[in-house]
């Protein structure tokens, strides 16, 4: 019998040390506990780690309908021990069209290992495209370095291309050098691309699309538009692709329009004047959302240049040209009536930039990137005669056309995009470049 209990607590020795010896993979420790009559207690340990983020909140944050976001995670290991990670993610709410990923230019990624009491800085681009406010919640997942980690609860982060939206506009398209012919419409010549010019104030390059583009679509602000060019100060301008609240008409200038000056975008600034709505409109859906940080102010030009025929050049008694004559430029001054240049955040397009994307007079045009099926007005004035103020735009057809400045017509405002904003997309209309917040 003495020998027998010696065997026993031989064994019992061997297993303690077996187990004692593998303690460090498991992260587990042990105890032995006489009282309970020789029974092995194992007590495993936890692996812990926090998430910190100014965007976060019980490691959850709200993103809002159509808005996409960048958010930079910090994940702090609260171990002792290197150990493995991985970042997941729970939509909370209708999950169609949100699409969560990591960001390409991110410090670290969201799985891998992490030294003991160390940290991971990870980029998150959360983009919802759909039409409501969606809850997103992060975790962390952990284990020991030597196993594989099994996500069974959230979703794994996949890398997303984050780009500069000036610098994958000049890299993806090739850039063509000889001027249009701006007498016919850019679908008669085949004109489609993007162009540059130097035919600018100061000399400097813009570039511009014209013709069918279809790799010109942004989503900012919650609303789809068109990049019209790379302006010569550096901020990327926008044309929204529908008139603002669905298309709704206004007049350009509500009140009279019999003298000159009623034709001059400045003067509309007044109560349900095309200036004042367009201005009213940015409040509310850019600066009170909180995007006015990606745009900036920039010039728009509303010079007396080009008018509908000779009797409205003469009417405003200025130095416009006929149509028939002038031939488009982005240069911008003062006129005898010292209109020219005005420094807005937003306005309409000018007759020049209309030209560039392809337009021609009473020629129509389907086929290139401002046509939408619908009329809208630009910023140009085209003339005064008879006491008739006259401004010019396009019509459904795509061309050239002329309003009087009373004339219900939609408004697709006109901004500009920082220079130094950074999209995730494309461009085309089913994956456009989604300006990140």
């Amino acid at each position: 019998m003495r020998k027998k209990k010696k065997i026993v607590y031989f064994s019992l020795l061997l297993l303690i040390l077996f187990f004692t010896s593998i303690s460090y993979y498991s992260y587990a420790f042990f105890t032995h506990q006489v009282e309970e009559h020789g029974k092995l207690n194992i007590v495993a340990g936890t692996l812990n780690y926090e998430i910190k983020s100014k965007d976060l909140e019980s490691n959850q944050m709200i993103i809002e309908a159509n808005h996409t976001k960048k958010i930079v995670l910090e994940i702090i290991s609260l171990n002792s021990i290197d150990s493995m990670y991985e970042l997941y993610y729970f939509i909370k709410g209708n999950q169609d069209h949100v699409k969560i990923n990591y960001s390409s230019d991110t410090k670290d990624i969201p799985m891998g290992v992490i030294e003991k009491d160390g940290k991971k800085i990870i980029t998150v681009i959360i983009n919802n495209d759909s039409n409501d406010d969606v809850t997103v919640e992060f975790g962390v997942i952990g284990g020991l370095k030597d196993r594989t980690l099994v996500l069974t609860e959230g979703n794994e982060l996949e890398e997303i291309k984050v780009v500069s939206l000036q610098n994958t506009i000049l890299t993806d398209n090739l850039i063509i050098q000889e001027e249009p012919n701006l007498e016919m419409t850019s679908q008669e010549v085949g004109e489609n691309g993007l162009y540059v010019s130097n035919d600018t104030n100061d000399g400097k390059s813009t570039y511009y699309f014209r013709g069918a583009i279809d790799s010109n679509y942004v989503k900012f602000a919650g609303f789809l538009w068109r990049i019209i060019r790379i302006h010569e100060d550096g901020s990327i301008r926008l044309i929204m692709q529908d008139g603002i609240n669905n298309n709704a008409e206004y007049s350009f200038y509500p009140a009279s329009h019999d003298q000159y000056t009623d034709m001059y975008y400045s003067n509309t600034n007044l109560e349900n004047g095309a200036m004042k709505i367009l201005e009213d409109w940015y409040k509310k859906y850019i600066e009170e959302k909180g995007y006015a940080n990606q745009t900036v102010a920039s010039s728009y030009c509303e010079q007396a240049k080009v008018a509908y025929n000779k009797n409205y050049a003469q009417g405003s008694m200025t130095d416009m040209k006929s149509h028939t004559e002038y031939v488009p430029n982005f240069k911008c001054e003062n006129d005898r009536h010292n209109y020219g240049l005005l420094t807005l955040k937003i306005g309409l397009i000018t007759y020049d930039e209309i030209a560039f994307a392809g337009s021609c007079f009473l020629k129509n045009n389907e086929e290139y990137y401002l046509y939408n099926g619908k009329a809208f007005s630009g910023i140009s004035p085209a003339g005064f005669d008879e006491n008739e103020a006259i401004v010019w735009g396009v019509n459904k057809s795509g061309s050239f056309s002329v309003s009087t400045s009373d004339y219900l017509i939609p408004l697709r405002p006109v901004i500009n995009l920082n220079q130094e904003v950074t999209v995730i997309g494309n461009g085309t209309i089913t994956n456009p470049f989604s300006v990140i917040d």
